[in-house]
């Protein structure tokens, strides 16, 4: 049977000390004394492994120390943000601690805590930044269910955690496979290009729109990530002096001007089809009997290739590509069989890396619906085979 409590009745709720500035003054700082931020904790995970700053002895007494496996949340700037210590640490103004009282579980507080960030997001306060102060902290509620229940939600969630975890890790690790067989697969040497763009595709020319109507816009999305439907809530209008917008249709290959030293461009999927973009976007008129469009994409994205473009891009503010220095892209492009056979190879591995990412997503949105039930008792665990 789950209880309704106050975090101030389940946890000694603490803020860190004052934050001694300038932030490198050497009367407080370069010792050997951990000093955790508010980055080091909305970079963590469930732990804090890291720290970006350390105090001397008398940095600390301007500070307040904290005891390995104490729970730190963030109250300004990210409000909510939640890690636990894995080391003693100081900590400053901007941290709240969290010590669970006698029958609750450490884990299972985090937990709880990490379901909130919203909440407690909502009870901040704008002034110069976001700030939660401990009297908003204190009187909110959970449900607080025995001290056995507690450690079996713990566990389950740490089994979550461990298979995002290691997702993640083999998400990471085929990544960077990926890019050696893309180099390995790809002629990688400028030296070696005897080739321009324009023998292989021209600049489409495209009927500007009258009417937007209930036409969407998409947008060429950076580093290779491809293209995207425009959520920006963006009103087009059309007029004589603005830019032209145009249709973009199935399987042509976008270039944004402004950013192909990003990783500005893609290849408009089916789902968009009939979607518009203005002309900041160039579409290429690629010569299919010679050009495989996929292979352009993955030789294009190569970082070492679409960054080194940047330095020939016209411009002082926001500088961008022409379409004349577009068609002159060196390039190295084999016969179209051997094309085919390179985008083969790299789409079955694009695909896994897919497939990987997909799970990751799924594992998330799974123990995010588990959790959003934790705080309020909706869910409890029966016996331990759950976190199985």
């Amino acid at each position: 049977m789950s209880k309704t409590m106050k975090l101030d009745d389940i946890a000694k709720i603490e803020r860190g000390r004052f934050s001694p500035r300038p932030r490198n003054d050497p009367r407080y700082y370069g010792g050997d004394i951990p000093f955790v931020q508010t980055g080091d904790v909305s970079r963590s995970g469930t732990y804090i492994l890291e720290y970006s700053q350390t105090l001397n002895e008398e940095g600390l007494a301007v500070s307040k120390l904290f005891p390995k496996d104490t729970i730190l949340m963030t109250i300004a700037a990210n409000i909510g943000d939640v890690s636990i210590l894995n080391f003693d640490s100081a900590g400053p103004d901007s941290l709240v601690a969290f010590t669970p009282k006698e029958g609750v579980s450490n884990k299972w507080l985090f937990h709880v805590l990490s379901t909130m960030k919203n909440k407690f997001d909502s009870l901040s306060t704008q002034n110069a930044q976001k700030n939660l102060s401990l009297e908003k902290i204190k009187p909110v509620k959970v449900q607080v269910p025995s001290y056995e229940a507690q450690v079996d939600m713990a566990s389950t969630f740490d089994a979550w955690d461990l298979a995002i975890e290691k997702t993640e890790e083999l998400i990471d690790a085929k990544e960077r496979q990926f890019g050696w067989l893309q180099k390995s697969v790809l002629d990688d040497v400028f030296k070696s290009y005897n080739c321009h763009l324009s023998d292989y595709a021209g600049i489409m020319k495209h009927q500007k729109i009258e009417d937007v109507g209930k036409l969407k816009p998409l947008t060429v999305k950076l580093h290779c990530k491809g293209i995207e439907p425009n959520e920006r809530d963006m009103q087009i209008t059309l007029s004589k002096k603005g830019r032209p917008y145009f249709q973009r249709v199935t399987g042509e290959f976008l270039i944004g001007r402004q950013n192909f030293h990003n990783g500005g461009f893609g290849i408009v999927p089916e789902r968009l089809d009939g979607f518009i973009a203005s002309n900041a976007i160039t579409t290429l008129e690629i010569d299919k009997a010679k050009l495989d469009p996929r292979y352009l994409f993955y030789f294009f994205s190569r970082k070492d290739y679409y960054l080194r473009i940047g330095h020939i891009m016209d411009g002082t503010g926001q500088r961008e590509l022409s379409d004349k220095q577009i068609m002159k892209l060196p390039v190295s492009i084999p016969n179209l069989e051997k094309q085919k056979e390179v985008v083969a190879l790299l789409d079955t591995a694009q695909q896994e890396i897919n497939l990987l990412k997909k799970l990751a997503d799924q594992y998330r949105t799974q123990k995010r619906g588990l959790m959003q039930k934790l705080p309020s008792g909706e869910w409890h665990i029966k016996n331990k085979e759950a976190a199985a």
